[in-house]
């Protein structure tokens, strides 16, 4: 019971009192599919009115946002922001493309991130996907060993360590899952959940959470 009052509650406020679908009517195919609205009484029509997001097919536009990692046996856990661009190829599939970076307590990475996802196509719409990440890799204060002495006498070793930077190359790769909402037909927001491998070794992999805000055009 609670299940269907919500539906009905998330039709209701996505129909006009004129019984108009309006959450996406900024979007021109949206807005003609729906102009005439579910006839009166026709609960059914209004509850597909206000969770249809198919839509989204052709739609493009530019993502923000990022992640952060909460589970992993390495101490410098991931986190990462980027920006980018998403393409809906048909109102269930998407590909994108974006730059953005990684970073932990020793390191920070620039780089590109790519990936594609399998959608939903309602106004809340869970998905999954796939996704990879290369980019340059600044590791900080890392011990370098510069001499190694033994002496005959005193039986000591002496290692002189010195702090540097190593730049070196990351890539990771996720799954993810994740649900949309879409504020209206061209604003959506996004959360995720990724489990990341990463060229770092096994102990760095884990899952990481994260969010999304986009704006698309047609």
């Amino acid at each position: 019971m609670r299940f269907l009052a919500i539906l009905l509650l998330l039709a209701l406020s996505g129909c006009s009192s004129s019984l108009r679908s309006r959450y996406a009517m900024n979007d021109p195919v949206y807005s003609r599919k729906y102009q005439e609205g579910a006839q009166r009484g026709d609960l059914r029509g209004k509850i597909k009115q206000a969770i249809d997001a198919r839509h989204t097919k052709y739609l493009s536009g530019w993502l923000a946002g990022g992640e952060a990692q909460v589970e992993s046996d390495a101490a410098d856990s991931f986190t990462s922001i980027d920006v980018g661009r998403e393409v809906y190829q048909a109102e269930y599939f998407s590909t994108r493309l974006g730059i953005g970076g990684y970073g932990g307590d020793d390191s920070i990475s620039l780089g590109f991130d790519a990936g594609a996802r399998l959608h939903v196509p309602a106004r809340l719409s869970p998905f999954v996907g796939v996704g990879g990440y290369a980019g340059v890799q600044l590791q900080d204060a890392v011990p370098v060993l510069l001499d190694t002495a033994f002496d005959l006498d005193d039986s000591f070793t002496s290692l002189d360590r010195e702090d540097s930077d190593s730049v070196g190359g990351l890539a990771v790769f996720y799954p993810e899952i994740g649900a949309h909402f879409w504020l209206d037909g061209k604003i959506r927001l996004t959360s995720f959940g990724r489990y990341l491998v990463s060229s770092e070794g096994r102990e760095t992999d884990g899952w990481a959470v994260g969010a999304q805000i986009g704006f698309f055009t047609r």
